[in-house]
């Protein structure tokens, strides 16, 4: 809470507000917000605000080739109704009690982060994408051994203060831990000496973001479109030996609970590999995204850059078999 020091008599007024206002959301019977708010919600960004639609339905045309147009249309429209969804649903995320948010999803495959323990690693990087309610990670240590593991969440900082810190507060609700990206490295080098060994540390990253345009390195195949990638991550997970899992997210309709599955992408990462890793992520991260393609944020503007633009990008052996096809 030392950030809220920092702000001002009139950013410490709309945080207080603000975050009245999310717990007074989480405190609403859910069939009243699933009937009544979130067709509203829907209707305003999709109608009334029409909120990034030229990009949305770009992007889906783009990248989903193989669906008609009467089918990414849809797609499109199904899109706003979970973006409304997350929206207002983001608070019950954050301040439910334990046993509301462990009902609201669960985890599977928890033993591969037992066996990755086991094994005697004691940090791994989890990646995931900006799929479904990709904020549930962070209340996953709800489902973990508390002495036994340690959740950190790393996030870009907003550039509202009062925003920020809001959604600092809300990430650290159940147990998570929230780290910088530009602190990351020196954290987990902090970690390796100062931490209790006993306790894993987990960093749960959004690896789907597109890099700051200084930043852009690598470029491979995402919905058959060249897509830059962040790369700071495989970086560190090579140098470090950080083994690397990836958060699969999907919806059991049949029991109305989010699920979070753990796959191993790799447990030895070597410099030879530090692309290669990158591959093999976005191909589960397009696997997870074929599942349910409306619930991938459509809205981020991630092909803003041409990577053929920077002369120092190295493109993945896919792009190749790509333009071959």
């Amino acid at each position: 809470m030392a950030q809220s020091k920092q702000l001002t008599r009139w950013q410490r007024l709309r945080l207080r507000l603000m975050r009245a206002t999310v717990r007074g959301l989480a405190c609403l019977p859910r069939s009243f917000v699933d009937k009544v708010l979130v067709p509203t919600l829907d209707w305003l960004l999709y109608h009334l605000v029409k909120y990034r639609r030229q990009v949305v339905e770009e992007n889906i045309r783009l990248a989903l080739t193989d669906c008609s147009p009467a089918e990414q249309k849809a797609i499109a429209r199904r899109f706003y109704r979970h973006l409304a969804e997350l929206m207002l649903h983001e608070a019950r995320y954050a301040y439910g009690s334990d046993e509301q948010v462990r009902q609201l999803f669960r985890l599977e495959q928890t033993e591969l982060l037992d066996q990755l323990y086991e094994a005697g690693h004691r940090q791994i990087f989890v990646l995931l994408g900006h799929i479904g309610p990709w904020e549930l990670m962070g209340s996953s240590a709800l489902h973990l051994d508390q002495s036994r593991y340690q959740l950190h969440v790393i996030y870009k900082q907003l550039h509202d203060p009062v925003a920020d810190q809001l959604t600092h507060e809300m990430r650290e609700r159940h147990y998570a831990h929230c780290i910088e990206m530009k602190q990351l490295a020196r954290d987990i080098l902090r970690h390796r000496t100062q931490e209790d060994s006993s306790r894993m540390q987990i960093y749960c990253l959004l690896a789907d973001q597109t890099p700051d345009y200084e930043l852009v390195r690598y470029a491979t195949p995402l919905l058959g479109r060249t897509t830059p990638f962040i790369t700071g991550w495989s970086h560190l997970a090579t140098k470090l030996a950080i083994p690397l899992v990836f958060y699969q997210i999907r919806l059991d309709t049949e029991a109305k609970q989010w699920v979070g599955t753990f796959r191993l992408l790799c447990e030895h990462p070597s410099s030879e590999r530090q692309y290669q890793l990158i591959d093999e992520y976005v191909t589960l991260l397009e696997e997870n995204i074929r599942l349910a393609p409306h619930r991938w944020l459509w809205s981020h503007r991630r092909w803003r850059f041409d990577p053929h633009d920077f002369a120092g990008v190295t493109y993945s052996p896919r792009c190749h078999d790509q333009e071959q096809e």
